[in-house]
């Protein structure tokens, strides 16, 4: 999803965070809410649905929560994580096939 905010013009800053006051500086599950709701990241209104479909797996990171990322590994659901790596998969092919149409 970052990758999507960035190569959509969401500028980050030094450090490569997303800057505080950018309504798009959220964690998952809140970040997908946000683009959902309140996207337009993809220029051009009807192609964003094209692609925003090829993602169908993003809401597969409602469960996620960012404590998660300090948790000791024997903590991580596994269960969850192939529909995470999907998800991940789906959403670098939709940044190639936008940047290959020339959307992005």
């Amino acid at each position: 999803m970052k990758a999507l905010l960035i190569a959509s013009g969401v500028k980050p800053d030094a450090d490569g965070s997303i800057p505080d006051h950018q309504k798009f500086r959220q964690h998952m599950p809140v970040l997908t809410d946000r683009v959902n709701i309140q996207g337009n990241l993809i220029p051009d209104g009807p192609r964003a649905n094209r692609y925003l479909a090829m993602v169908p797996g993003r809401a597969s990171f409602s469960n996620w929560s960012v404590e998660q990322r300090y948790w000791h590994d024997a903590a991580v659901p596994l269960a969850d994580l192939p529909a995470w790596a999907t998800a991940a998969t789906e959403m670098g092919n939709m940044l190639d096939q936008a940047t290959q149409d020339g959307v992005l």
